[in-house]
């Protein structure tokens, strides 16, 4: 499995702080680092052979939430999960969430220390 080439866009990101202002940036990253850290949970809760539809749904609503924020990494293993839901694996999706879990916490430690402001930082 490749790694994703860029974690963090850091431009789309620095380009939506200079737009909405620090003040109001730094509300937005804290809520995302919160509500991502809401919606790992929620997919680790999920039995991978029982509950595959809930988990691919709620992989793709992260893939595209977090991708609008520049999450590159965490949008690439959101899609992953997707895709390792559609195989069936029940194995191959719970190594698909760990690998999200992962990605997620890598990014959430990037973000707090990029904009230390946010929770966390």
């Amino acid at each position: 499995m490749t790694e994703p080439a860029a974690a963090i866009d850091l431009d789309r990101l620095d380009r939506l702080r200079a737009l909405i202002g620090d003040d109001a940036f730094h509300a937005l990253v804290d809520n995302l680092v919160a509500d991502l850290a809401r919606r790992i949970d929620a997919l680790a809760r999920l039995d991978p052979a029982a509950d595959r539809a809930a988990l691919a749904r709620e992989a793709h609503t992260l893939k595209g939430t977090v991708g609008s924020y520049g999450l590159i990494a965490v949008s690439e293993l959101a899609g992953r999960l997707e895709a390792a839901c559609a195989g069936g694996a029940s194995g191959a999706i719970a190594a698909a969430v760990a690998a999200l879990d992962a990605g997620a916490r890598s990014s959430t430690r990037q973000l707090t220390a990029r904009f230390p402001r946010a929770r966390g930082g």
